[in-house]
């Protein structure tokens, strides 16, 4: 704290609201984040962190406009984009999740995460075809995740592809 009494940047506060989202502080956190952000505007970093904090606080929809805030000043980061879709899941805006989930498959196609909520979000649209195709992409990039196995042998289950859903089911 003594530093950013002596000289208060946007760094200053970025890196004590880093800190203080480590231990949990989330009131603490966001209102380091608002600080830096208004020292900076322009840190899609601070925007992105702000969001992450706000979600964990349960402050979903502040935490969607932080994200939106985050990708309008870099555009490029695939991370924004997942974790704005998981937000519009929870808020079961289900349309603009796979947007999202979509567009950070297109700037990272190799993160297995990325396809495996996609295709939770395609699944519950019953959109279950799409779903298994993305928890398949998923699967090439971790062969081993035990959890992308059962959403596959789920979705096989919904469409009564009983053998498929079997052999998803073992592994």
């Amino acid at each position: 704290m003594q530093a950013t009494a002596q000289k208060p940047t946007s760094l200053n506060y970025l890196n004590i609201a880093n800190k203080n989202l480590r231990q949990g502080n989330l009131t603490e956190a966001v209102a380091n984040y608002q600080k830096a952000i208004e020292l900076n505007q322009k840190s899609s970093v601070t925007y992105h962190n702000l969001g992450e904090a706000l979600a964990k606080a349960g402050e979903l929809e502040e935490a969607v406009t932080a994200y939106e805030k985050a990708i309008a000043l870099e555009p490029n980061s695939p991370w924004s984009y997942f974790n704005l879709g998981e937000i519009l899941y929870q808020l079961d805006k289900l349309e603009e999740a796979v947007n999202c989930f979509e567009k950070a498959i297109q700037l990272n196609p190799d993160f297995p995460s990325f396809y495996t909520n996609l295709g939770l979000t395609l699944a519950k649209q019953g959109k279950l075809d799409d779903a298994v195709a993305a928890y398949k992409k998923a699967l090439e990039n971790d062969p081993n995740n035990a959890s992308v196995y059962h959403y596959l042998g789920e979705s096989f289950s919904l469409k009564k592809q009983w053998d498929e859903a079997t052999e998803a089911f073992r592994k």
